[in-house]
């Protein structure tokens, strides 16, 4: 017989009892492996809440009932697979990685800049004569343009995975005087995919034809729904793309693409949305961005052409 586990980090037993005492909460395991695999990986870190063999909407359930409970609850996951679950928690640990590779190229950058400065003010200064103004001013604009650096950290795109694409990135002006899109403007439309992965026994725990029938029940005269054949995002399947009304797209919204919608709050925020405008029209929630992504243009063209 083989079998085949997880290895550990060195360092997983540490971090875990440092989050604990961070939290000041025993954490809880949520695996879809078999128990006993999840038994014996959950000891050697000092984990003693082991729940196994749970599927994506299993773990979802798990983190929304901590939460019906009044707890904030951390996630930590590999961003891809645990998506769903990660955007049902307060905070999601693959974000904050993400953020902190951001951080460490800025300071490289930095230090990359600063040094290069003081070299040229250096070697000016021993080769001729280094006026006193230039050097203030070089010393000076240096450390100006390291801060500006800096704050490229407060930009929207450096909390969000760049392999997806942000659901909003309109300005605060648009939004401010965009409003709900009137009876005579066109409709979005919702285009729900269908076939190969997306809406098949391939995901299960889902009712997808309830979930395409509470999509054209909760829009029914506010958006054009309906369902293609299979996309070719099966990574990401089910697959909803949302495209912006007429109104929508004068006002800067595009097509957005919304992957892993497997659970029944992902399908009723997406609606809340469309009933709100829609893309260029309303901002939408902010969860919405962990299931956002960037298809190739190929198939961005069988739904946008």
């Amino acid at each position: 017989m083989l079998g085949l586990t997880d290895r550990l980090r060195p360092d997983d037993a540490a971090t875990i009892a440092a989050l604990t005492d961070l939290t000041g909460g025993a954490p809880t395991l949520l695996t879809g492996d078999n128990e006993r695999a999840a038994q014996q990986l959950a000891a050697q870190v000092g984990i003693t809440d082991v729940r196994a063999g749970l599927l994506a909407e299993d773990k979802v359930a798990a983190v929304r009932a901590r939460e019906r409970e009044g707890r904030k609850v951390l996630v930590v996951g590999d961003g891809v697979n645990d998506a769903p679950v990660l955007a049902a928690a307060h905070t999601g640990i693959a974000s904050v990685v993400r953020l902190s590779r951001t951080a460490r190229r800025l300071v490289i950058q930095n230090l990359g800049i600063a040094g290069a400065f003081i070299a040229v003010l250096v070697a000016w200064d021993l080769i001729g004569t280094l006026p006193l103004p230039l050097g203030v001013v070089g010393h000076e604009g240096s450390t100006v343009i390291v801060g500006l650096n800096g704050l490229r950290l407060l930009r929207e795109a450096a909390w969000t995975n760049p392999g997806r694409t942000p659901v909003s990135k309109r300005s605060r002006r648009t939004a401010a005087a965009a409003s709900a899109p009137s009876a005579g403007a066109a409709r979005c439309t919702v285009t729900v995919c269908r076939g190969c992965c997306c809406g098949t026994p391939k995901i299960p725990g889902l009712d997808h034809a309830d979930q395409l029938r509470g999509l054209r029940q909760a829009l029914d005269g506010t958006a054009t729904v309906r369902v293609t054949d299979c996309l070719d995002a099966c990574a990401h399947a089910n697959v909803v793309v949302v495209q912006p009304s007429s109104a929508g797209r004068a006002a800067g919204g595009r097509p957005v693409w919304l992957g892993l919608v497997n659970d029944t709050e992902a399908t009723a925020d997406i609606t809340a949305w469309i009933e709100q405008g829609g893309p260029g029209l309303a901002d939408p929630p902010g969860i919405l961005d962990l299931y956002g992504f960037t298809p190739s243009r190929r198939v961005r063209g069988q739904v946008e052409s």
